[in-house]
């Protein structure tokens, strides 16, 4: 996976994201504490707010529908979401239109031809 041009595996340093639910107990203090022992350790932050990226980005690279991904983004338009995050569509996955063949096979294989 890449994330803001970085690729992210278990040979690079990982990201982390300190904000303030559970693992803070809503203390901006002990958020910041996190952010600045993080660092010292040579781990990236990311604020919350990105992982909107990295959760519309999750979805499309799963395949889901883009409009079901338009609609959890709160997005005005499908064109919207497709403006952003289409480069993240794997069109030279060798199983795209996989499903349209099997369900066009399943339906022609039904239908009884006319004499």
């Amino acid at each position: 996976m890449i994330i803001n041009n970085r690729f992210i595996n278990n040979q690079q340093e990982p990201y982390i994201i300190a904000e303030l639910s559970a693992n803070h107990n809503g203390s901006i203090e002990r958020a910041f504490e996190s952010i600045k022992a993080a660092k010292d350790a040579g781990v990236t932050y990311r604020r919350p707010y990105q992982l909107r990226h990295t959760y519309a980005t999750m979805m499309i690279m799963a395949g889901e529908p883009i409009r079901w991904i338009s609609a959890q983004m709160g997005h005005s338009s499908v064109m919207h979401t497709l403006d952003i995050y289409s480069r993240w569509i794997d069109d030279d996955d060798p199983t795209s239109g996989d499903k349209a063949s099997k369900i066009y096979s399943d339906i022609k294989d039904e239908i009884k031809p006319v004499n």
